[in-house]
């Protein structure tokens, strides 16, 4: 019997920053205008892999799963998140005061995508389906930071208040934002930590029952 290590590889998640202002003065009605929730994209790419055993797929998934540079390994799968914020604000009297703040986030999942053969075992088969469901639970995870991140930044910008100059507003503007950011960087990589990169989610192919011998 050969005895198999599997090396299980999971997802890695980046944050983007994006930003841009909107300069000009805007009416009392239009500032009385209710704020709406962030604007949320989702796309999803796949990555094929071929194979009608266990051990074949995990080598398609260890050779072909998306990479991360800084770390260099390759992972399952992974999930980028990219927050923009925009904002309008006006210079009243000796305040500058901000009118509107809008945010964006587009999430990005990159998966593997099988699709089994008459030659695959229908437990390979269930295997796969299991595993795909809970990396997918695992990566939703993930976008949730994302969609978090988009939420506090647009409340933040709306609690902030009006500041002497509009350059002044501006600093305060990106530095609300960034901190938020930095502050679902570190939940992504805690998530990951403390889920073991989806391992504890279930997000672990192959299982023992589909080892092949």
């Amino acid at each position: 019997m050969i005895r198999l290590r599997w090396i299980i590889l999971f997802a890695l998640t980046l944050a983007v920053i994006w930003s841009s202002p909107w300069r000009f003065a805007e009416s009392a009605a239009a500032r009385a205008h209710p704020t709406v929730a962030p604007l949320i994209k989702i796309a999803y790419r796949y990555y094929p892999i071929a194979g009608t055993t266990a051990t074949e797929l995990r080598s398609q998934l260890n050779q072909l799963g998306p990479s991360d540079e800084t770390e260099g390994r390759r992972y399952d799968a992974r999930t980028d998140w990219v927050v923009k914020w925009t904002y309008r604000y006006r210079q009243q009297s000796h305040a500058c005061i901000l009118q509107q703040a809008q945010t964006q986030v587009a999430v990005t999942f990159t998966l593997p995508q099988w699709q089994p053969t008459p030659r695959a075992a229908r437990s390979l088969v269930q295997d796969w389906r299991r595993y795909q469901a809970s990396l997918q639970l695992h990566e939703d995870g993930h976008k949730d930071h994302g969609v978090g991140a988009a939420q506090d930044i647009q409340q933040a910008l709306r609690r902030l208040p009006p500041a002497a100059a509009c350059a002044a507003l501006e600093t305060q503007i990106q530095t609300a934002a960034r901190a938020i950011i930095r502050t679902y960087n570190q939940k992504d990589l805690e998530y990951d930590r403390v889920t073991r990169h989806g391992s504890t989610q279930g997000a672990i192919f192959p299982t023992t029952t589909t080892v092949s011998r």
